[in-house]
């Protein structure tokens, strides 16, 4: 397997720097990277959470994968949370690709997404065992997050909160997930990095064009918590990663999470998200792996 775990820092040079039009590679390049992804072959029955592979073929993907718009979007102003010179492949993510990229990884066969809406992600997610939970519209389940973890009897092994943006709804949906994520799963949430004061809070103001709400000030709160690890992947408006694990950067917060500001989250957004490229998103989760026996 050593062989293999090579591929990812191989393979993510091959992406050209990003285009105002959009993402374009060539000919060669593609070449390029399929010749490398090729020997993987049926290697992907071998991930085991130590392993790069999953990285070097959600790169792969990437290359011919239509970004979500809004993750386009992520990236097309100038703003001092976003990095001057973003990874290509990180470019090139959005919540669907990462979420391909943790079911490769760790061979996921079960899949909860709260808040569906218009389907944007849930639709595109390969999985035979999903259940999308709106209610509203999209998915399956016509249900609020509260009503359908109130009654669910079942677990899962990857869990996508993408519900109502409010700190203490996110909190709450975050404990009931946690309750029913199978050992070894992963919970996400979206829209955890906000750009400007009014993409970060609650309730969303007349006007607001990307809206994120004040997820963020849950994410700092569960960066408190001593029994789980965080992250946060540095793409499409910023995906929370949350792992059961020692708390590997634990913080403290100067007053209860839905007290936090926007002035709190200046100073601090790096110490409250832990924003991460998606190299950094690969170690950080063979970190917080479970160890087999």
């Amino acid at each position: 397997m050593a062989h293999y775990a090579n591929l990812g820092a191989q393979i993510i040079p091959l992406f050209p720097p990003p285009s105002p039009a959009g993402r374009v590679l060539d000919a060669g390049t593609l070449e390029s990277i399929s010749k490398l992804t090729a020997e993987m072959g049926d290697a992907q029955h071998l991930f085991d959470g130590e392993d790069a592979c999953a990285l070097a073929y959600v790169a792969k993907v990437a290359a011919g994968h239509t970004t979500l718009p809004e993750a386009r979007q992520y990236w097309a102003r100038p703003s001092p949370f976003l990095r001057a010179s973003p990874p290509p492949l990180d470019v090139a993510m959005d919540r669907t690709l990462l979420i391909l990229y943790l079911k490769r990884r760790f061979g996921y066969g079960s899949f909860l997404e709260i808040g569906c809406r218009s389907d944007a992600n849930f639709s595109r997610v390969p999985f035979v065992d999903k259940v999308g939970v709106d209610p509203v519209a999209g998915g399956n389940v016509r249900a609020t997050s509260d009503e359908f973890f109130a009654t669910c009897g079942r677990t899962f092994d990857l869990i996508f909160v993408d519900g109502l943006h409010e700190s203490a709804q996110v909190v709450r949906d975050a404990a009931n997930a946690l309750r029913i994520l199978n050992p070894g799963g992963t919970l996400l949430f979206h829209d955890c990095k906000p750009l400007l004061p009014p993409e970060g809070a609650f309730p969303m103001a007349p006007g607001t064009v990307y809206w994120n709400g004040t997820v963020w000030q849950a994410i700092a709160h569960l960066r408190t918590a001593p029994d789980i690890d965080v992250v946060t992947a540095d793409f499409d408006w910023g995906v929370g990663i949350v792992r059961r694990a020692p708390n590997s950067s634990p913080i403290a917060l100067r007053v209860p999470f839905g007290q936090l500001t926007w002035s709190d989250y200046e100073a601090n957004w790096r110490a409250y998200l832990r924003p991460s490229t998606m190299v950094e998103v690969d170690a950080f989760l063979t970190a917080t792996a479970p160890r087999r026996r």
